[in-house]
């Protein structure tokens, strides 16, 4: 059996932060404005009013020892009046001295300062977790590797903030407005302060790496497969596959029903269309089809089992509304989880009732079915089910088992829930 995920390789274009761009006026032995406060993310563009000028951030002219900036740079001279003599973009905060290199500008006046304040926009690592953050003004993007549950990509979701000097307020629609507090730290990290015991510390980034991002297949293209098919015959079919552009149904007969899958498409590579099966943002490859040129026959082959039978497929015509599709679940009446709908028995059937939530104080581990015992030390919102936690985030993405006040579960399902705990 193979399994492998439907991802997109995605080399993400980040802009950076929110640029502003100023003006400096150079000319003989003097900067205009000499000292200016800006942003991080902001532009400098130094103009030559007249004479032979450069931008020197390296070493001191006058004393010859580096300047020992957030970071170094200089430009060549020139002379050309109204021409631009260089331009910088400060993504580094901090306090930037520079001078003049030509002749005796320097000892004669010509030096400048620029300080660049830290800003909460742009692009951030949390190494300890190893999650990628993006603030903008009024939204915060997470992006998590899922590494369990058969999951290898990088899943990212947004949730609206607003931005203050010292503080994120993060608002969840159906939870209300968390507040993260912020610090920046000498070195340029942004530390986020959820409570005195729980910090995170959040280094800065120019540009987003390449990432394979969980996506969903967008069910486009394959015009040439789409149609109604069979195997192995028309006159004694065991799957029927209806092809439309809103997706895929796969019926596989049963006993005394047919078993539906609904699946995926998305157009490939020299004419092959790409089958996916899942749901949400968590897509496993299927298969691929491909017609034959007298558009009478499918080939399909699978990548999730190799000695998959159903390789062609004939054209066809049929009546799906005509099926008895199989209702799965537990068929015996005894069962605490009884299905009287159900015409065929999934093994589920559960007879042990209890709390089925590992996040309750009297979680019971034996228990199948859940009897709304559990007990919590305080919540605003449990949902419990049967579905297995592949990954719990807090409210920036890390992974965690503790008692955070914001939890983020995705599911084996590929649900995902958001949850509050007062503590």
């Amino acid at each position: 059996m193979k399994k492998k995920l439907f991802f997109l390789v995605l080399a993400l274009v980040y802009t950076g932060w929110s640029q502003t761009t100023h003006i400096v006026n150079a000319g003989n032995f003097y900067y205009s404005p000499s000292e200016i406060v800006i942003n991080q993310g902001d532009i400098v563009i130094w103009i030559n009013d007249g004479g032979m000028h450069d931008v020197n951030a390296e070493v001191n002219s006058i004393t010859n020892i580096p300047f020992d900036n957030p970071e170094s740079f200089d430009s060549p001279s020139m002379n050309e009046i109204g021409g631009e003599i260089y331009s910088h973009q400060f993504n580094v905060p901090g306090t930037y001295n520079y001078d003049c290199s030509v002749g005796s500008h320097a000892d004669n006046g010509m030096v400048g300062t620029i300080v660049v304040n830290p800003s909460l926009i742009g692009l951030w690592f949390d190494s300890e977790s190893n999650q990628y953050i993006e603030i903008t003004q009024n939204q915060i993007t997470i992006f998590s590797f899922l590494d369990e549950g058969g999951f290898m990509c990088w899943y990212g979701w947004s949730m609206e903030s607003e931005l203050q000097d010292d503080a994120i307020f993060v608002n969840d629609p159906e939870e209300g407005v968390q507040t993260i507090l912020t610090n920046f730290l000498e070195n340029g990290d942004l530390q986020l302060l959820f409570s005195q015991d729980d910090t995170v510390i959040l280094s800065p980034l120019q540009s987003f790496p390449e990432i394979n991002l969980c996506t969903t297949p967008t069910n486009e293209g394959c015009e040439e497969v789409q149609g109604q098919w069979v195997w192995p015959s028309s006159n004694n079919p065991f799957l029927w596959m209806e092809i439309f552009d809103g997706g895929i149904n796969l019926w596989t007969s049963q006993e005394d029903c047919v078993e539906l899958t609904q699946l995926s498409f998305q157009e490939g590579d020299e004419g092959f269309c790409n089958l996916y099966v899942g749901e949400d943002v968590f897509w496993m490859d299927f298969g691929q089809l491909s017609i034959s040129d007298d558009e009478q026959t499918l080939t399909f082959s699978s990548s999730i089992d190799d000695d998959w039978p159903a390789e062609i497929w004939l054209s066809s015509s049929f009546d799906s509304s005509e099926f008895t599709t199989c209702n799965f679940g537990c068929t015996d009446s005894s069962a605490l989880n009884y299905d009287d709908l159900a015409i065929e028995d999934d093994g589920s059937c559960c007879y042990i009732a209890g709390c089925t939530d590992s996040d309750a104080s009297n979680y019971n581990s034996d228990a199948c079915f859940d009897d709304d015992s559990c007990i919590y030390s305080s919540n605003l919102d449990i949902n419990n089910n049967f579905r297995k936690i592949v990954k719990t985030f807090d409210l920036l993405g890390r992974s965690t088992d503790t008692k955070h006040t914001f939890k983020v579960y995705i599911y084996d399902d590929g649900s995902i829930e958001k949850r509050i705990f007062i503590k």
